[in-house]
């Protein structure tokens, strides 16, 4: 899948608004992201790119299991589970965390190596949070990765993204 497929599909999911929208708690944008209008098609097609991303960055490294982060819902964590599979020949497990069962998933992620995956990342906050409660739990975070990254610069580890947001304002409290 080349790279201005990918970009195709996602401006598919674009709008452009006048006014900003308020985007989770604490930012807002005039660029929104209706990633739930994406199909598995497209999702499918997006992870086979994310996976030869993937491959490439972290190499030689390689993910024993990706963490779908809460809120995702596009299926993209489990769809590229699949793809990396495929490449490296190796079945990668998808775990779903939200704050509700981080407890009973954590010893699944001792003594692996971690990718987190989420639809979107803007601030990276939730990424962080989960990152350093991960870490702290014995696994090693190799990489982020998202279908649209909005963040501000670099994390701890690499972003990998099938394409690069618009990024968003901090609204003020």
């Amino acid at each position: 899948m080349s790279i201005n497929n990918v970009r195709e599909i996602i401006a598919s999911v674009t709008e452009f608004r006048q006014m900003p929208l308020q985007i989770g708690s604490r930012c807002e944008s005039n660029v929104f992201y209706r990633i739930e209008n994406l199909s598995s098609k497209d999702i499918e097609n997006c992870a086979e790119h994310l996976a030869e991303k993937v491959l490439s960055v972290l190499s030689p490294q390689v993910p024993d299991i990706l963490v779908s982060l809460h809120g995702s819902y596009t299926g993209l964590a489990q769809e590229l589970g699949k793809k990396l599979s495929e490449l490296v020949y190796q079945q990668l497990d998808v775990v779903n965390l939200d704050p509700k069962n981080y407890s009973k998933n954590k010893d699944k992620l001792k003594d692996k190596n971690a990718i987190l995956v989420n639809d979107v990342i803007t601030t990276a906050r939730t990424c962080l949070a989960y990152h350093s409660q991960i870490t702290v739990d014995n696994a090693r975070v190799l990489g982020w990765v998202t279908l649209v990254d909005r963040t501000f610069g670099p994390g701890p580890v690499p972003i990998i993204s099938a394409v690069k947001g618009e990024p968003v304002r901090i609204m003020e409290s």
